[in-house]
């Protein structure tokens, strides 16, 4: 923890993460940023680093042969969780999961010797689909969804925030990664630009 005084008073912060220190796959940022556009692999990847952080061994077999489960979960080499990934968009798709869908995934996973299921979707559920839900079969919309990934990559999460802020600078050239700000020397008298993550300078262009 890191703290400063005010009028005799201590204010705590927690330690925060460095900026430049990356403890996420890039892969799963690429992805998680541009959601509206995530493909069923994507999908079944998020799935899988999820699980991952919660100490199972994960296998993607993308609902190939089994009846639409695309992912394995194993705990001690033991079958856990069967998970089904639906990856559909809330501002192109006009209809939310619903219960047959899910009904027909609760008659799958326990046949394949799964003793728990999970549903996950960049959509939504609709009620019916809902109630159906028990306590082997968990049920993840599109806002439990980034919370889970808030969870275990609040470091990912908080740097996507973060830049989205800034969509309209220009992306660094050198680091791939942060943002270009325009700066004013006011001894030179002319403009320059500098990376606000990796600090690359650059020198701005009037003839462009």
């Amino acid at each position: 923890m890191f703290s400063f005084k005010k009028k005799k008073e201590v204010i705590n912060f927690p330690e925060l993460s460095n900026h430049n220190e990356r403890t996420y796959p890039r892969k799963l940022k690429k992805i998680v940023a541009q959601l509206e556009t995530c493909k069923s692999e994507d999908l079944n990847y998020i799935a899988e680093c999820i699980l991952q952080k919660m100490g199972y061994t994960v296998q993607n077999i993308d609902g190939y042969k089994d009846g639409g489960i695309d992912v394995y979960a194993f705990s001690n080499n033991k079958k856990a969780i069967a998970v089904q990934c639906k990856a559909w968009n809330p501002q192109k798709t006009t209809e939310r999961i619903s219960k047959p869908l899910v009904a027909a995934f609760k008659g799958i996973f326990p046949d394949k010797g799964f003793p728990n299921g999970l549903f996950i979707t960049t959509h939504f559920f609709t009620d019916q689909a809902l109630e159906i839900a028990g306590d082997n079969l968990l049920l993840v919309d599109r806002k439990k969804l980034i919370e889970l990934l808030a969870h275990f990559y609040p470091e990912m999460i908080s740097e996507l925030f973060y830049y989205k802020t800034l969509t309209e600078l220009e992306e660094c050239k050198s680091c791939k990664n942060g943002k270009k700000l325009k700066l004013y020397n006011k001894k030179k008298r002319n403009y320059y630009y500098i990376c606000e993550t990796c600090g690359e300078y650059s020198f701005f262009n009037y003839s462009s």
